[in-house]
């Protein structure tokens, strides 16, 4: 006789909060903008020219997912250093990431993913990680609000 397990809502949480650490390979917690709140990102070459811009998929202070139009995600290629440049709620002042593409993959919904990392030995990559790491923390006490 075939028998079946059916978990809890909470304790179905609870396991996927101890295995998701398990299977996810990123060494940097991620979070996500709230939903009614896109972030806007500028992506720019060193001097300063603007290559494209897109949504805010993820954070870290290892890198961003960036969700791309077909035109920007056209004008940036596997290898190149960019500058991230966006603002987050609770600053006003502009987050500058210098960064190097990792990937770009196209979406079902003809829209573009593209994985940038972030550059450890930039000149401002601490004033960085400490602003990046502010806005991850205040993300996730929102969450926990929520949740």
């Amino acid at each position: 006789v075939p028998l079946g397990l059916r978990l809890a809502p909470a304790d179905r949480e609870a396991l996927e909060a101890r295995l998701l650490p398990l299977f996810n390979q990123r060494r940097a917690l991620r979070v996500s903008p709230p939903p009614r709140q896109r972030v806007m990102v500028r992506v720019l070459d060193d001097t300063g020219e603007r290559l494209g811009e897109g949504h805010m998929v993820n954070l870290s202070v290892e890198g961003m997912g960036l969700r791309l139009d077909d035109a920007s995600a056209d004008s940036l290629a596997v290898g190149d250093a960019v500058i991230l440049r966006f603002v987050v709620s609770g600053s006003r002042e502009p987050v500058r990431i210098s960064a190097r593409v990792r990937h770009i993959y196209a979406t079902r919904d003809c829209a573009h993913i593209a994985g940038l990392a972030c550059d450890p030995d930039h000149e401002d990559a601490a004033h960085t990680r400490t602003r990046v790491g502010a806005y991850i923390v205040r993300r996730q006490l929102q969450m926990r609000r929520r949740g």
